[in-house]
Parts: structure tokens; sequence; C-alpha cells
């Protein structure tokens, strides 16, 4: 075998660094330092719902990762998703919602945004109320300019059109989030394509398209009673291993086993608890927030809004308790 000189070796690396090697899978792991700095320093970059009880411990979702916000049936998911929209007003969202109409996602942030009740609106609008019309546009063509609402059942292909779409219309730019409303209603049929390989699905997708995902998750009535946190163990066929964050959404007035009276101090709650936080750290807990009945916007909790208001009694009466949540 001819030995080969050190001046022959530095040649063929040369070589090698000044032609592309078009690897397909392969690359130095020297591009993961400068991926978290991006990440760590472009905050831009993460989608932030703008509710201080869960972006302490999140700090953000950022591009290529996918959080599930999961729970029972009308348990508030959907209004603490859409009270992030709300708190990023100018953000370029996509919004999948197979499940509603975009017209009924409309009614809620203008629920949200003005405190209107919606079956009030609906009387305004079906009266003709100038005032009602000309918010409803606006809503629609200021206030949330960037968002694109596609109610249609869209397969992850078709998706990726809608992402592309989306770009060039906002010219150039990509979405900064997009949000899918729910995994459930994603097309697959049978075993080989069921919950648990849409979940797979779209993990692979939201990398992918290096882009942020919040998708709801409904979960299973059989895993636990409504009104009390259930952790990982509530999501329905799996998919809690493919997510970065579990949010966990539920409602403790539903709970039976509570005094009358301490489920009506807590009838206008809806607890929100991160179950899975691949962020290091990797802080969990759970905090009671303020869920407006009549408007469906969602706040940080007041000790005001767990008081007890007594008709015909000239005091209000205030249950004190350990209820308001902690992290």
């Amino acid at each position: 075998m001819t030995e080969i000189g050190i001046e022959e070796i530095h040649e063929r690396i040369n070589q090698m660094r000044s032609e592309d090697p078009g690897y397909t899978y392969v690359r130095p792991f020297s591009t993961a330092a400068e991926s978290l700095i991006e990440v760590v320093t472009n905050v831009d970059g993460r989608w932030m719902f703008g509710l201080s009880e869960i972006d302490m411990l999140v700090r953000g979702v950022g591009p290529g990762e996918l959080m599930y916000v999961t729970g029972v049936s009308h348990s508030g998911k959907t209004q603490v998703v859409l009270q992030s929209l709300v708190n990023n007003p100018d953000a370029r969202v996509i919004l999948f919602t197979p499940d509603e109409v975009d017209s009924l996602i409309l009614t809620k942030l203008i629920g949200i945004t003005h405190g209107v009740n919606g079956e009030i609106l609906e009387r305004q609008i079906k009266d003709g109320d100038p005032r009602a019309l000309e918010m409803v546009r606006r809503v629609a063509t200021e206030t949330f300019a960037n968002l694109v609402v596609i109610d249609n059942t869209l397969n992850f292909q078709q998706m990726s059109v809608a992402v592309a779409e989306a770009t060039l219309m906002w010219g150039g730019l990509p979405p900064q989030v997009v949000i899918v409303d729910f995994l459930e209603l994603l097309p697959g049929d049978g075993e080989s394509d069921g919950v648990q390989w849409k979940s797979q699905e779209l993990k692979r997708w939201c990398k992918a398209e290096e882009v942020p995902v919040i998708c709801i998750h409904q979960a299973s009535r059989s895993s636990g009673k409504r009104g009390q946190g259930r952790g990982m163990e509530g999501m329905r066929y799996g998919g809690e291993n493919d997510a970065i964050f579990v949010l966990e959404v539920f409602r403790k007035s539903e709970d039976k086993d509570l005094e009358d009276i301490e489920r009506e101090r807590l009838a206008n709650t809806v607890t929100v608890a991160v179950v899975k936080n691949k962020r290091p750290p990797s802080r969990k807990g759970e905090s009671d927030l303020y869920l407006d009945p009549d408007a469906g916007f969602v706040r940080s909790l007041k000790p005001s809004d767990l008081m007890i208001q007594r008709r015909g009694a000239d005091r209000v009466l205030e249950i004190q308790g350990s209820s308001n949540g902690s992290f």
C-alpha cells in the first residue's frame, strides 16, 4: 500500500471542502449551536400565549415544536387557544378548523375582543345595527388582518399547500403559528391511520414546515372524572409522546364531589395545567384562570372573581380558599 504524504492528505481534505457533498440527512452537530442561539435570542420566533401562567413555564412554542391542548369536550380548550390569538392580534396565524366554520370563529373572537355576548351580537346583526355590522367587518379585516381560517378538512399535503399560499399572501413571510382544531378530525380512517398515526404525521409535518404547531386534542371521557386533572393519562389514543408540550384544560366547577358553594365559587374559572414540558428545566404546574361566561375571554384570576354575589343581600360573600392555583 502506497504511503500518502501529509501534503496530499491536506489537498484531498481541501478538495472535499470545496465540493458540496449533498448529504440528505447528515449535518455537523455544530449547526445545533447556531440553532439554539437563534431560538433563544429570537423570542419573536416562539408563540407566546400572552398568559403568564403558561408562558413563564413553556417560554413559547418554537418552530418545529408541537403542543397539544387536551381536555374533555366543552372544557375551555378552544377559548384558551383563541385568547392567545387575541393577545397576538397582528400575528400571522393559520387556523385549520374542520370542527367549526369560519363565521363561528369570528363570532368568538368578537366576543373575546369586545366583551360581546354571541346571542346579543346575532340579534344586533339581524336588526341591521350599523355599529354591530361595522364592528364585525373591522374585526375581520383590521384586528385580525393576518389571520387565515381554513374550515375545510385537509390532509397534510394540502395543509402544506395552504401554508405556501398564506406565505405568498403575507409577502413571503411564513406563519408564526399553525393551530389545528382538532386532531381527531384530520383525515384518516381505520387502525392504520387512526389518531395515533395522525399524531405521528402531525409531528413530522410540524418539523418539516418548521413552524410552531398548537393542536387541540379531545381527552377520553373514560380517563377520569370531569372537573379533575387527568395529566398525561387524559390523552385519548396517544400522542403525548409526540408533543414537546401538553397543556391540559379542565373546569373544577364540574367536579360533582365539591360542595355546591365551592362549585359556585369556581363557576367562572378554567384550570390550565402544563403536564408535559420538554424545555429545560421542564417545570410543570397548574393554575386557575378567569373565563368570562358571556364573552368567553380568558385572563389571570383576580380575588374578586372568587366572590359569590348573593341576590337580595346587602353584602358580597367571599369564600376564602386555596383554589386560586399556583405554579
